[in-house]
């Protein structure tokens, strides 16, 4: 399990050398997954259907062709739940492993969906489990007709996928907004006003490239500044520039810091840039000495598989 995730031997730095004066160096760390999908991460899947009132006709038919071919598409090591929402979600199914008899249950679902009456706002309760990665499916024309608001939606571990069922009609911005919710960026908006492939199209084309991908997840990156013998206060401060994809917690007592990336895909990489800042060095140089090598921080990578 140990070749799925990789550092780079050599964190690449600002500069090659500081000064003994305090000085500041930045420098940049990153990871990769391994490019072989030959062992990979189930997937939690919850399908999350709009059949209110404006869904019906192309934007129906659009949907249920997306639906077949992810119930194609996943095999025994996933699970998929089927919720439907109008005025109220209702799940249609709970978590189910993709086995060849689940799936012949979930087609003749997806054949049965009706249109509703109703509007957006929906919870969906995505289970995550240790050996699998979540994600939630959003397919909706984007309008939102309830009371509730559905950029309340709460994804927890789960990234948020949303898919546009209309052109020129979805309210863009709002399934924008839902797909930011997600943990460390992960969530992305699909819509047909920026891709002129269909719904079904945009579906297998995630799955492909990421969701059935997925060979580690709580990937994380671990800074511990060095303390050992009298001269351990060399580093300042040390902080990590902010980004999408991740997020850092530092421990104020040890300063170590953490940074979790969630799950990696297949040949993904993540950098972080990390921002030194050094005090002057208080070790006495000797007259025929002109360098000096101090370390200043431990890295270390983690990850499930």
């Amino acid at each position: 399990m140990g070749g799925l995730v990789t550092m780079e031997p050599a964190v690449r730095c600002s500069k090659d050398e500081v000064a003994l004066t305090a000085d500041t160096l930045t420098a940049e760390v990153e990871i990769k997954a391994t490019s072989s999908t030959a062992v990979r991460v189930g997937l939690d899947l919850v399908a999350v259907l709009d059949v209110g009132g404006r869904v019906y006709g192309n934007k129906m038919e659009y949907m249920k062709k997306a639906m077949l071919l992810v119930i194609e598409k996943l095999t025994p090591v996933d699970r998929l739940s089927i919720v439907t929402f109008s005025d109220v979600a209702t799940r249609l199914c709970p978590l189910r492993c993709m086995t060849p008899g689940a799936q012949g249950d979930l087609v003749a679902l997806v054949h049965d969906l009706q249109v509703a009456d109703g509007g957006l706002a929906v919870i969906a309760d995505c289970v995550h489990t240790d050996d699998r990665t979540a994600s939630i499916f959003l397919f909706s024309d984007g309008h939102q007709t309830s009371g509730e608001d559905a950029k309340q939606l709460r994804p927890g571990h789960a990234a948020i996928y949303t898919f546009s069922l209309g052109r020129g009609t979805t309210d863009h911005r709002l399934m924008i907004d839902i797909a930011e919710k997600s943990p460390f960026g992960n969530g992305t908006y699909l819509s047909a006003r920026t891709c002129s492939t269909s719904p079904a199209d945009l579906t297998s084309q995630l799955l492909d490239s990421r969701l059935l991908t997925v060979v580690a997840q709580d990937v994380k990156i671990t800074i511990i500044p060095t303390k050992k013998g009298k001269y351990d206060d060399d580093v300042d401060t040390i902080a990590v520039a902010p980004g999408r994809n991740f997020i850092q917690a530092t421990d104020p007592s040890t300063g170590k810091i953490t940074i979790k990336f969630g799950a990696l895909s297949a040949g993904e990489r993540r950098r972080v840039v990390v921002n030194l800042t050094l005090k002057s060095c208080p070790i006495p140089i000797k007259a025929d000495s002109s360098e000096l090598q101090v370390m200043l921080a431990n890295v270390f990578h983690g990850f499930n598989a």
